[in-house]
């Protein structure tokens, strides 16, 4: 980025402030300016972070009658990601006193990050085994046997009438001998 304070008086509002941000996972920022002092490089290192975010404050940038480049190297890794989306490379935005973004300063830079389809592994089947068995039919003697159907009692029968009516004939001999008594 060039800063120059020919055109406007000043090279950066000191009371703003550039604000550097990415998703890249493990990121590592180093900002770097760069001035001709007597016609040799002046560096000056303005962050060497390992962050999300760098903040440079105004009071680092804003200088009158100076014209000087601002190097910003970024190192970073993509973030796993379990399907295809979009992620912020670098988001540069200059903030105003009040954390606002100054109309018509902000950079922003996207990156696709594609997450292939798992390729399907074929399951290999292992062949059946072909087994080959003989039968022979061994010759035995019937053993069948025949049931015979048994009768089942469905209800119970009384004593038999032969028996009823000896025992009423014996009862009433025995109540006569007791009446003829008496």
């Amino acid at each position: 980025m060039s800063f120059s304070s020919f055109d406007t008086g000043k090279t950066f509002a000191s009371d703003n402030s550039l604000v550097m941000y990415t998703d890249l996972a493990d990121p590592h920022w180093v900002v770097v300016k760069t001035e001709e002092v007597n016609d040799e490089p002046l560096t000056t290192r303005l962050a060497d972070r390992q962050s999300a975010q760098v903040r440079l404050d105004g009071w680092d940038l804003s200088f009158s009658k100076k014209q000087f480049t601002v190097d910003v190297a970024l190192t970073g890794t993509v973030p796993d990601f379990d399907q295809t989306g979009e992620i912020i490379v670098l988001r540069l935005q200059e903030l105003d006193p009040a954390a606002k973004t100054v109309y018509g300063k902000l950079v922003k830079k996207t990156a696709m990050v594609v997450v292939p389809a798992p390729e399907p592994t074929a399951v290999t089947t292992p062949e059946p085994e072909v087994v080959v068995l003989e039968i022979t039919p061994v010759p035995t003697e019937s053993s069948v046997t025949k049931a015979t159907p048994v009768k089942k009692q469905t209800y119970a029968p009384g004593p038999d009438p032969l028996l009823v009516c000896t025992m009423l004939a014996g009862g009433i001999v025995i109540a006569g001998f007791f009446r003829h008594r008496h």
